[in-house]
């Protein structure tokens, strides 16, 4: 019998996401290439006393090309994940598959944490964010230090050592934290995604969890014939009721915000492939989209 392809393999793990596998496949194969650099902080303070509307207009294009950055790499990072996880299922391992698991969960739930805030003070900032970005904003320089902290969050969070006096936007939360904010945003899967993270967890360590799996009765060791089948079977039972309100939350917010920098008055922000990325169905692009055509109609 013939092994099955990774596409049937997505359909049988993640029912309801050949859709999004399909967009996040195309913008990555068309993501243009960048080699974004920042201006100098001692030369960005002098600047601020003598051009406040280029000081603005570098503030701020310097944030989005952190949120740029911040979104090739979550979906690339989540790429490799579910394409592991097709892997593990293919090739019976459980141990690739469950471990791809935990990481897409990691992957997803850090995307949520770091983009959840920024298409709504896109929206609430949107006139002055345009004007700041059109080089016109003649004032003291913007304030979105929020955005700029959960872009910097997510490029630069790590584990932090005694000693260490990296600013706090540096310092990582833990695998709960991401999952809690998640589950306390959607009380519908309140538990199920900490449950599903814990048995990935299990397997991928050492413990009794993936050590007995191999045995099938609790009064003798033996190693049972289909524990590999077994064991991914009830991982896909303990999972596929979260995976559609994971990529929802996680995805949408990151390709709204690069679908966004296309209407942005600086062509090295836009990314040509979000023209061909339908989002209309999506409520948050719709209340994104809103604000923009507010703006221009205003403008013309």
């Amino acid at each position: 019998m013939s092994k099955i392809n990774e596409v049937e393999a997505f359909k049988i793990i993640f029912p309801n996401e050949s859709y999004n596998f399909k967009v996040i496949a195309t913008i990555l194969k068309n993501f243009p290439r960048f080699d974004y650099e920042f201006v100098e902080d001692k030369d960005f303070q002098k600047l601020l006393f003598k051009d406040e509307a280029l000081a603005n207009q570098i503030y701020l294009r310097e944030i989005l090309y952190r949120g740029i950055f911040s979104s090739y790499t979550g979906l690339f990072r989540t790429s490799k994940w579910y394409e592991g996880s097709a892997l593990g299922f293919i090739e019976e391992n459980v141990f690739v598959f469950a471990s791809s698991l935990r990481g897409l969960i990691e992957s997803l739930t850090d995307i949520f944490y770091s983009f959840k805030h920024i298409c709504p003070s896109i929206r609430e900032n949107w006139n002055t964010l345009y004007l700041g970005l059109s080089g016109s904003l003649n004032k003291k320089l913007v304030n979105w230090e929020a955005a700029e902290n959960d872009f910097i969050h997510f490029i630069y969070g790590r584990k932090i050592g005694k000693g260490d006096n990296s600013p706090k936007a540096h310092v990582a939360k833990t695998a709960k934290d991401y999952i809690d904010a998640i589950e306390n945003f959607d009380t519908s899967i309140k538990g199920k995604v900490s449950e599903a993270y814990k048995l990935l967890c299990e397997l991928s360590h050492p413990s009794s969890t993936s050590v007995l799996l191999f045995n099938d009765s609790p009064d003798k060791l033996n190693i049972k014939s289909d524990w590999n089948i077994m064991m991914i079977a009830e991982i896909i039972g303990s999972t596929k009721d979260i995976w559609e309100t994971l990529f929802q939350y996680s995805l949408n917010p990151l390709l709204v915000f690069l679908k966004t920098m296309n209407y942005c008055p600086l062509e090295e922000l836009k990314i040509p492939i979000m023209d061909n990325v339908n989002l209309t169905q999506i409520p948050l692009w719709q209340k994104q989209y809103k604000v923009i055509l507010s703006h221009k109609l205003s403008s013309n």
